[in-house]
Order: C-alpha cells, then structure tokens, then sequence
C-alpha cells in the first residue's frame, strides 16, 4: 500500500499531469525562482463538488492552465480519477488480481439535476425508438423488455462482463455483448 499525491499540473503545451508525475513535472518548471503553480488536494476539490463550487463552470486559473484550452476544475478531477483507477488496476494486476474486481466508482462532479437529466434522456430515446420502430401489437411488449434491461443490465450484466473480462480480457467482454446486440437485432425483425 502507498500513498498516491492528489496533484494536477498542466504543463504550456496542454499535457495533464497526475500524481507524483504532476510533483516531478511542476518543480522542473520554474518562472523565476518558483515553480508554477499546480492544482493540488484534488480529494477535497472532489468532496466539494456538489456543496459548494460548480465545478463543470468553474474554469481552471491562468497560473494552473497557461493554455488557450478552456479547461474546468471537473476536467482536472476527471482526469485526475482515471488516473487513480489506472493506478489500482495495474497495483492489482501486479498482484495477480483482477482488474476487473468490484470497485466503488466516484460519480461525475455533476449536479443531481445534470445526472438526472442525462438518465433521462437516453431512456427516453430509447423509448421513442421503440416507438417509432416496432409495430403498435408488438410496442408494449418491446417497450417492457427494453425497460426491464435497465435492471437486468446491472444484476446480470455486470457479473457476466466480469466474468469474462477476468477469463479471456476486457476486449472479449465487449465482443460478447456486441455479439448479443446484433442477434437481439437480428431476432426482432
């Protein structure tokens, strides 16, 4: 077990830095006799998100971003979170565990609305697809089984991915279940 720094740092060309790396990369690069400034405790940026700062508007300062590139306070924590889970997978593959074991993800910074409006929204394209797709005898049927995959994805989905992602890799798991989807296409027309 280590420590890993909660630190971002942008370097002039608009290459993100995390961890240790952000540390390295922001004391070589000095204006004058002090390094530039860096974005560090991401942890209690992140535990801040949905109390007191909008973060998704909120834009990184010119002493953290010296690009042109509009960058957000949730662009650096979203960064700085795959490169967290980065860190885990390969610490439990070099343990011969599976990167593929259940973990607790950090939501997006967003707003409850902004999530909210986002679940909704693809449900009910799907839901209008279906609609407009399949014939008024069959539309209910179609309609209860695309709503009953929100809650089958979760309970058998996810262990299934799991399973097969931890056997043959990541790569097969998606294969599979593009396999799936082209056979359910296949079988409703």
């Amino acid at each position: 077990m280590y420590t890993v720094s909660s630190s971002v740092w942008v370097s002039d060309d608009g290459l993100m830095f995390a961890g240790s790396e952000a540390l390295r990369q922001s004391m070589e690069f000095v204006l004058g006799d002090v390094p530039r400034r860096r974005l560090d405790s991401i942890k209690h940026q992140l535990s801040l998100a949905n109390v007191e700062q909008n973060l998704d508007v909120r834009r990184l300062e010119s002493d953290v971003n010296p690009t042109s590139v509009p960058l957000t306070y949730e662009d650096a924590l979203c960064f700085f979170l795959a490169f967290l889970t980065d860190t885990a997978g390969k610490e439990l593959a070099s343990q011969g565990r599976s990167r593929y074991m259940r973990r607790r993800f950090t939501i997006p910074s967003w707003r409850p609305a902004q999530r909210n409006w986002a679940a909704g929204t693809l449900s009910t394209c799907s839901i209008t697809f279906a609609a407009d797709w399949f014939a008024y005898n069959v539309r209910g049927r179609a309609i209860g089984l695309i709503s009953s995959a929100y809650f089958a994805a979760p309970i058998l989905g996810v262990p299934i991915a799991a399973q097969i992602a931890d056997r043959y890799g990541w790569r097969r798991a998606f294969l599979f279940f593009a396999g799936l989807a082209v056979a359910t296409a296949f079988a409703t027309l």
